[in-house]
């Protein structure tokens, strides 16, 4: 009787932390969703095919012979692609409507100035954001050597922003980067100036100016060269890693949460046990603390593993499957599984007979999520032609853009 008292409110507790823990996986699954969407090029649930995807630049075509300059090249196409997904992902997660775009897939391929634009929550650009991505150079001062000179200029001119990579980021904002040359060039000017030098006093302002702007103008991409590199060269496990970093962030997040309202839980009912006189206090403290431990690992396997599956849900190829990453099943499949599993046990020892073990089944969830999937048949059912027609429609309108070699 004790057993199946524990029993049922360990259930009841887990439904209460699936339900606190839906609009963390909803919004940490929409994040993961966006490296979905750079790793295959496609965002299914908007119907739209991007110009790269990082598995595609994984396949690019490598000339032996110049190998390294050719995964460099490439890997800054990777670097734009994994930019992107990482600036959108903080964005969903931090409650941000503005969204990256690179201009390749806004339909404006080898735009001479920007890489990425900044939109808004309507869609339209946000002046003044767009950013020409910049991992050239061997070093962050060769990096700073090419941006001054007169090829990158353009980009001086139209006061883009210069995102590079974040460790030559941290380096040329250091005291032994920009501010470093930038006295170098002032000690030059002054020289001239004593010397009557006009035209190479000239020169040192313009480069002192040039330095400057460049200071003003840089930005962290949001990875270093090696992630380019990686995410060129290994996308999957790239992709994977930083599906992983998000699902870790949302289960210490939902952990905090699930420690709190177990607590709570918790210590409402084992004051009510001591006060019918069930339970002594130390007992009673000792439950408290046990509820607590597991309540907080409940929570952070809920929030973990409900986080990656609704990312791929919701940029699934089907719509159906889209239209369930809409419910709580993602964060119910944790407590469903567990529940399912100690039936199946049970009915393994031979404690259940095979009516017993249908019926527990069909209290531990099953019908539950018979439940959500019929809901999502509704949906697939009322929306389904609808976006299938939009998905047709901005696949072949992306298509009609690309080059006929791609």
């Amino acid at each position: 009787m004790i057993d199946e008292k524990e029993e049922n409110n360990n259930t009841l507790d887990h439904k209460v932390l699936e339900g606190a823990a839906t609009e963390v996986v909803a919004r940490y699954g929409s994040a993961v969703k966006e490296h979905y969407i750079a790793y295959s090029g496609t965002n299914n649930e908007l119907g739209e095919i991007l110009k790269k995807g990082l598995e595609s630049i994984s396949q690019s075509h490598v000339n032996e012979d110049f190998k390294e300059q050719n995964i460099k090249q490439q890997a800054g196409f990777s670097a734009e692609v994994k930019s992107v997904a990482r600036n959108n992902a903080d964005n969903i997660v931090n409650g941000k409507s503005e969204r990256y775009i690179r201009t390749d897939d806004m339909g404006s391929v080898n735009d001479q100035i920007y890489d990425i634009k900044v939109l808004g929550a309507d869609g339209k650009e946000l002046p003044g954001l767009g950013a020409q991505m910049k991992f050239v150079g061997n070093s962050p001062n060769d990096l700073l050597s090419k941006l001054r000179s007169n090829k990158y200029h353009k980009y001086l001119d139209a006061d883009a922003k210069l995102a590079i990579a974040d460790d030559d980021y941290n380096f040329l904002m250091g005291k032994s980067g920009i501010d470093k040359e930038i006295v170098k060039l002032k000690d030059q000017l002054r020289s001239a100036e004593k010397r009557g030098d006009v035209k190479i006093a000239a020169e040192k302002k313009a480069q002192i100016e040039d330095c400057e702007k460049i200071k003003k103008n840089l930005r962290k991409s949001g990875l270093t060269r090696k992630e380019a590199v990686d995410a060129r060269n290994h996308p999957l496990r790239s992709t994977a890693e930083d599906v992983g970093k998000l699902a870790h962030q949302a289960g210490v997040k939902q952990a905090e949460i699930g420690a709190a309202v177990s607590g709570s839980i918790s210590i409402v009912r084992n004051v009510v046990a001591c006060i019918k006189g069930e339970k002594v206090p130390d007992d009673a403290a000792l439950a408290v603390a046990k509820d607590i431990g597991t309540g907080t690992a409940f929570s952070y396997a809920t929030a973990f593993s409900g986080t990656v599956i609704k990312g791929a849900m919701q940029n699934a190829s089907s719509v159906y499957v889209q239209s369930l990453s809409k419910t709580n099943l993602a964060s119910g499949l944790v407590s469903t599984t567990m529940g399912i599993g100690k039936t199946m046990r049970r009915y393994i020892k031979g404690e259940l007979t095979g009516a017993q073990c249908i019926e527990d089944l069909g209290e531990q969830g099953v019908g539950e999520i018979g439940a959500a999937m019929y809901a999502a048949i509704a949906l697939a059912a009322v929306n389904g032609t609808d976006r299938k027609s939009t998905r047709l429609k901005s696949s072949h309108s992306q298509q009609s853009r690309m080059p006929s070699s791609a």
